[in-house]
């Protein structure tokens, strides 16, 4: 969607034009009809929607039991991104080999004492050498995958920390800075041209870089709540 401003010949006191500002398909506009109707959407209608649920859920988490919920979010959060931990796994992998390595030792021995089952026992421990190195090459696959850890009050108070800020640039900052605001908190917004009516995603948690923290963690996927819808 691109905005837009269509003045109908209103003037101001000091000369200048009254213009209706809207919110129109960007591929209708640069592309034609033949592409997409230009339906057109006040913007102030999705603009004030937007602020006052991103000010809502600001207000929610520097309330009086702002810190309790964020904290519950952050841990839930680490929660899930934990099962992409890949230590676990290698922990079992590597105890895996350990009693892999047993079993071809106890095999090499019997061979050693029993030569009339030199061929059962060479099959048998063919077939360890070939799940040992499969264990070798997944774990080998682990020891690249990065290892995301964060401590649930850190991430609780770098987010808390960027809040105090952005509430001030939220509503008193330039167009930008709220603009940077808005975006650490949604992550989308839909619209529905043939109803007149949109849904707006929220994300689980602010994003702390973009609330001026300076912080990289990046652990705020989309649609923790139930999104907001509205009509036009």
């Amino acid at each position: 969607m691109h905005g837009r401003t269509t003045c109908k010949g209103k003037h101001r006191k000091d000369g200048s034009r009254v213009g209706t500002s809207y919110y129109v398909c960007g591929a209708a506009v640069t592309k034609g009809k033949a592409i997409c109707q230009p339906i057109q959407f006040l913007q102030s209608a999705m603009d004030d929607f937007v602020m006052q649920v991103v000010g809502e859920r600001m207000a929610v988490f520097l309330g009086k039991n702002g810190r309790a919920t964020l904290k519950r979010l952050v841990v839930k959060e680490l929660g899930a991104n934990g099962r992409d931990d890949p230590r676990p796994e290698m922990s079992r992998l590597k105890a895996r080999l350990a009693g892999i390595a047993t079993k071809m030792d106890s095999v090499i021995d019997l061979a050693a004492s029993s030569p009339d089952c030199k061929d059962l026992l060479t099959d048998r421990l063919g077939r360890l050498r070939d799940e040992r190195r499969e264990v070798e090459s997944r774990l080998k696959e682990l020891e690249l995958v990065p290892v995301r850890t964060a401590d649930p009050d850190a991430v609780v108070e770098a987010i808390l920390e960027g809040l105090g800020d952005a509430r001030q640039l939220f509503e008193q900052g330039t167009m930008e800075e709220r603009k940077r605001v808005v975006r650490a908190f949604v992550d989308g917004l839909t619209v529905v041209g043939s109803k007149r009516s949109g849904r707006l995603r929220i994300k689980k948690l602010p994003v702390p870089v973009l609330l001026g923290t300076g912080s990289s963690f990046n652990m705020v996927a989309g649609g923790g709540f139930e999104p907001p819808t509205f009509g036009l």
